[in-house]
């Protein structure tokens, strides 16, 4: 069986699924409305990266998942 620092794949990318929805969650509740535009840039590029990290762990995560079998 497969561990990472003591933790099958799939509990590392539960967890990994679950702060990437946390930060999203915090960032989408920022209102950009009157900041700086690099700030708001900055916030709306850090949302897009998290979007597409969110993507990515979900199209993979049958691979991950069946890691745990190895």
């Amino acid at each position: 069986m497969v561990r990472i620092l003591g933790k099958k794949p799939s509990e590392i990318r539960k967890a990994v699924a679950a702060v990437v929805a946390v930060l999203l969650a915090v960032l989408v509740a920022i209102p950009v409305v009157g900041l700086p535009l690099k700030v708001a840039a900055v916030v709306a590029g850090a949302i897009a990266v998290l979007k597409g990290a969110e993507v990515i762990l979900n199209k993979v995560a049958g691979a991950i998942d069946s890691a745990d079998n190895l």
